[in-house]
């Protein structure tokens, strides 16, 4: 009889007393944390702390296990020609593995010469609609605020992993201030999402009073945090967004959901990641973080093979529509742009074929199996917080060098010229040639044509247009064709917000 049915709990405490009578151990066994309390805990026999159950935190790792013929024959050959998926299977929970090597072997059977881009693609796919069709993970406000404490990383468990590098020498070479850690979460996160217990060992849990202490009478209760990217590969390549199925769409009701939406939905202050303490306390941590959780989401559209600039702006800000994401329409003088026109002759000409990486979770490192990938045509990245220090707030870094930076200025005071000329100063200090396009956002840009300085940097300035879905670009100050090096592109904060 289930314990939710009439009487179900009733019988399951006479059989504990049958057992306990008759000296056998009764073993109840679950992965929902009411397993804790599926048998009233006892209050009257005896009051003294007595041995109440062990808690078995996880899984053995997870063993191949090759069923079909096919499996056995064509899993060799995938994992010799591409070792990565041999790892991905290995480094992820069971459940996620199972999905990933059904469909790589599926993939692989029918075209052995697939490339590793798409065969990554297909396969995470799978896991991630499998998920959705039996977790319904991102069907309620609370999977979807889990969905953003995942992204975060603010949660993950486990030794300190290897930071993404920022130096005060130069901003590529030394690891950033690390966040704050969040350890002791509701265990919605578990039933609504995919966190761990907190607990890394087995733990014996004795009971006294209706109270569950562990035997050295520290109190205990269930708690979740998630797995660090290499225990739990699958969840940050899969679970938390990729080509099919983005960062916040929920299969079930087919609904693709803004970054701005997710963050309305929860208290900005339980998310933190950096801290930039020239800010406004109530202000930062939420927009910060959710241009964080944007370009997160954004990079990930296109694949693993990541997004080009000029597909990923649209993106980008269509992340800050009011509730449902749409890829934005640029508009530019009244006329509709493509944002490669904007970027046109920068960098050389090279700013607008630039690729804006497959990003791990903010400050975090992809393993270097993942990285490797690259080398084959992938483009894995990462998300970087910087401190104060280094002159931004957020970097986007591919493997060779920073594809832009963020400043995020959310005073209520205009941005004027003079604290143009010094954010362009102190990125000259601390990036010197390696910057290209650094993005802004703030409340309004008050600067004209006349006032600009900065002879061979561009400035647009985007904000969000009456008709959703749009978003309105104009030039502050467009360099001639070969004066043109690096671009400011502004970010008015009604972009962001209710206009």
């Amino acid at each position: 009889m289930a314990p939710d049915s009439n009487g179900g709990m009733n019988e399951a405490a006479f059989q504990r007393n049958v057992f306990r009578a008759c000296g056998l151990l009764v073993v109840l066994m679950g992965t929902d944390s009411k397993i804790t309390t599926l048998v009233k805990h006892s209050r009257h026999s005896r009051g003294s702390p007595h041995m109440w159950m062990s808690v078995v935190p996880r899984f053995p790792s997870y063993q191949f296990m090759l069923f079909a013929q096919n499996e056995k024959e064509i899993w060799p050959d995938v994992v010799k020609q591409y070792p990565v998926v041999e790892v991905i299977a290995q480094q992820s929970r069971g459940g996620f593995s199972r999905h990933f090597i059904d469909e790589v072997v599926s993939r692989f059977t029918r075209d052995p010469k697939i490339d590793v881009c798409d065969l990554l693609d297909a396969a995470f796919s799978r896991v991630c609609k499998e998920m959705h069709r039996t977790k319904f993970f991102l069907h309620s406000t609370i999977g979807i605020a889990f969905q953003l404490l995942a992204i975060s990383y603010t949660n993950a468990m486990g030794g300190e992993e290897e930071a993404v590098a920022i130096s005060s020498a130069s901003p590529r070479e030394s690891g950033p201030a690390q966040k704050k850690r969040r350890v002791q979460v509701k265990t919605a996160g578990m039933h609504e999402h995919f966190a761990n217990l907190v607990d890394e060992e087995i733990t014996d849990v004795a009971i006294s009073i209706e109270r569950l202490q562990t035997l050295d009478d520290r109190g205990w209760e269930p708690r979740c945090s998630f797995a660090r990217i290499k225990d739990d590969m699958l969840l940050y390549l899969a679970i938390l967004g990729g080509k099919t199925y983005p960062t916040y769409y929920d299969l079930i009701s087919d609904t693709n959901y803004s970054t701005k939406w997710a963050f309305s939905i929860g208290k900005a202050n339980a998310y933190v990641t950096a801290e930039n303490t020239q800010a406004p306390t109530l202000n930062y941590k939420k927009y910060e973080n959710m241009v964080a959780h944007a370009i997160f989401s954004s990079s990930r559209r296109n694949g693993v093979r990541g997004i080009p600039v000029r597909d990923f702006l649209p993106c980008f800000f269509g992340e800050f529509e009011d509730k449902l994401w749409m890829k934005e329409v640029l508009l530019l003088e009244g006329s509709e742009a493509d944002s490669s026109d904007l970027l046109a002759g920068y960098d050389t000409g090279a700013l607008a074929k630039r690729t804006i990486p497959f990003l791990a979770p903010p400050n975090s490192k992809w393993p270097q199996p993942i990285l490797d990938t690259n080398d084959d045509g992938c483009k894995f990245g990462h998300l970087i917080c910087a401190v104060d220090a280094y002159r931004c707030d957020l970097c986007v870094k591919d493997l060779d060098k920073a594809v832009f930076i963020c400043e995020c200025k959310y005073w209520e005071l205009e941005v004027d010229i003079n604290l143009v000329t010094r954010i362009f100063t102190g990125l000259e200090t601390k990036w010197g040639c390696d910057w290209k396009v650094v993005v802004v956002f703030c409340s309004q840009l008050a600067i004209c044509r006349a006032d600009w300085k900065c002879q061979s940097v561009g400035c647009v300035k985007f904000k969000r247009g009456k008709r959703a879905g749009t978003a309105i670009a104009n030039w502050v100050f467009q360099p001639e064709p070969k004066e043109r090096d690096k671009l400011m592109i502004v970010v008015e904060s009604t972009l962001m917000t209710d206009s």
